[in-house]
């Protein structure tokens, strides 16, 4: 990354000093710097693909889990006939 290069107080006095055309100049110069800065911080970040969060923050947008098993038609829980144990 370049660095921006501000110009000090004494250069924007002594461009005072000598003209307004000295002044819009030196402030075209560092504002020009700071444009090209902040295109090259866009395309970095255009260009960076991942984020600061986890893939696990995305759970909304996962599909809903199902069970593999398929329905055959008998009912849930223990077989027909059988007492069970009690104490």
């Amino acid at each position: 990354m370049t660095k921006i290069i501000m110009p000090t107080r004494e250069e924007i006095h002594q461009a005072y000093i000598e003209s307004e055309k000295a002044v819009v100049s030196l402030f075209e110069q560092t504002i020009g710097q700071i444009v090209k800065r902040v295109e090259g911080l866009e395309v970095q970040l255009a260009k960076k693909n991942s984020r600061n969060k986890p893939p696990s923050i995305d759970g909304l947008n996962k599909p809903q889990v199902r069970s593999l098993r398929k329905p055959n038609g008998k009912k849930q829980g223990r077989q027909h006939g059988h007492k069970g144990h009690t104490f």
